[in-house]
């Protein structure tokens, strides 16, 4: 949509925008967005036109006419004692060691065990 002045942009184009994220908006091409992250860019698109109609560059925030994908509601997958089990005993003497240990038995989240490691 850059090519398109932004007193320009309608309704329909932010609509085909999402559509086309939800379809193959993935850089690498191997599919699209999930309605969650295409949801956020519509946060963001509609909080800059809400600015521009502030500033007085457009009329009106185009973004209200359109109708954002719904968010996919999050479900966790855990893994069942003998994965666990399989997981610690396949990770022995590997670098991942103990972040798998510390990840299984404390509970917290891979971003979190892997702070550290990250410098």
């Amino acid at each position: 949509m850059g090519h398109i002045e932004i007193e320009k942009i309608t309704p329909l184009h932010l609509q085909t925008l999402y559509s086309n994220k939800l379809h193959n908006g993935k850089l690498d091409g191997t599919g699209g967005l999930s309605g969650t992250t295409v949801r956020t860019m519509h946060r963001v698109i509609h909080s800059a036109l809400e600015k521009a109609v502030k500033w007085k560059i457009v009329v009106r925030n185009v973004a209200d006419s359109v109708e954002p994908p719904k968010a996919e509601k999050f479900e966790a997958k855990f893994l069942d004692e003998n994965q666990t089990n399989l997981l610690i005993e396949k990770a022995q003497g590997a670098e991942i060691y103990i972040p798998v240990l510390i990840g299984v038995y404390t509970g917290m989240r891979r971003g979190e065990v892997l702070r550290p490691y990250m410098g």
